[in-house]
């Protein structure tokens, strides 16, 4: 039962929406994990992310009879999570010093090596928490720009800019090294 509202399931963002449970429960189900990916992508903690998607899961709740476009929910819903992402970003950032923790097994793909996946790492624990959560937008979540432009409220190509300079930032890093 996943990609509910791409196959056309859009009855049960409905139902979802005037306070069915079991609705909420299925859209729970089936975008668990895209959740999960997009605050990980922000946060580059398990746990932390974890906390995170939780919290996204609480705000959906409550902001969801207020959706007005039903058949954007898989964006509205992974907007939620890179902002609750993020909010979670800045707090921890305010309470504490943010160690990198290095978990080459998060990196499963032969081709990357132990090297390629501690200057990924590096680079993006570096990166400003605005820019970390427009790739996992982009490239967990898998809006395009215009979805990234309309939740965000910039351009599109401003969105397509931001992107290609942190793009050119990360592959700086990751040849620099």
């Amino acid at each position: 039962m996943t990609r509910l509202v791409a196959d056309g399931s859009i009855g049960i963002v409905r139902s979802a929406m005037a306070g069915d449970r079991a609705a909420f429960e299925a859209l729970v189900h089936s975008y668990g994990k895209d959740v999960l990916r997009v605050c990980f992508s922000v946060l580059g903690d398990l746990d932390a992310a974890k906390d995170a998607a939780q919290t996204t899961w609480i705000q959906a709740w409550r902001r969801l009879p207020k959706l007005q476009d039903d058949t954007r929910f898989r964006s509205w819903l992974l907007a939620v999570a890179a902002n609750e992402a993020r909010q979670s970003a800045r707090s921890s950032a305010r309470r504490s010093v943010r160690e990198s923790r290095i978990q080459a097994d998060h990196y499963q793909s032969d081709e990357v090596t132990s090297i390629d996946a501690v200057r990924l790492e590096t680079s993006l624990a570096r990166m400003r928490v605005g820019d970390r959560e427009l790739l996992a937008l982009r490239y967990v979540a898998g809006l395009t720009s215009p979805e990234i432009a309309a939740l965000r409220g910039i351009s599109a190509a401003g969105v397509r800019g931001r992107l290609s300079r942190i793009v050119a930032q990360l592959r700086k890093d990751l040849v620099d090294g």
